[in-house]
């Protein structure tokens, strides 16, 4: 395990002031339920209480030096490129004015086999599709 800012775990230290700080009067926040410390004396509520402090400060600067897990990827490089593909699926798709083996075919069609055989043609490139739905615009009452 490594850090991401390993200089952050100097402010570990800090915590150590929250003992030479005059002890606070609680003005709302967050309270602790006063009958788990009940049993306790003041010495041991107060004990309790920067413990839990420290606690918290020890795990918030753990996670702001950003603790990093290095691992092995069996992921193989890969040497594509990245594609997107924006398809149209207006109205205007419909109309059959293209030729394919002697048949009228419709634009849509047409689009469906170009994409199909230059996506099957491009090993090892990463592809997306985006569809563009044009709605048409209804006049308003």
């Amino acid at each position: 395990m490594n850090f991401a800012f390993p200089l952050a775990l100097l402010l570990l230290p800090a915590v150590l002031l929250l003992r030479l700080l005059p002890p606070l009067q609680a003005q709302g926040g967050l309270r602790l339920p006063e009958h788990l410390f009940a049993t306790l004396t003041p010495e041991r509520r107060a004990g309790g209480r920067f413990a839990l402090a420290a606690l918290a400060w020890v795990l918030l600067v753990a996670a702001l030096a950003g603790p990093q897990i290095s691992r092995q990827s069996a992921m193989l490089p890969a040497s594509g490129r990245d594609i997107v593909l924006v398809i149209d699926l207006s109205g205007s798709m419909l109309k059959e004015d293209f030729q394919l083996d002697g048949q009228a075919i419709s634009r849509l069609d047409a689009v469906k086999t170009v994409a199909a055989r230059f996506v099957a043609a491009r090993r090892g490139d990463r592809i997306g599709l985006v569809i563009l739905v044009i709605a048409p615009i209804s006049p308003s009452p």
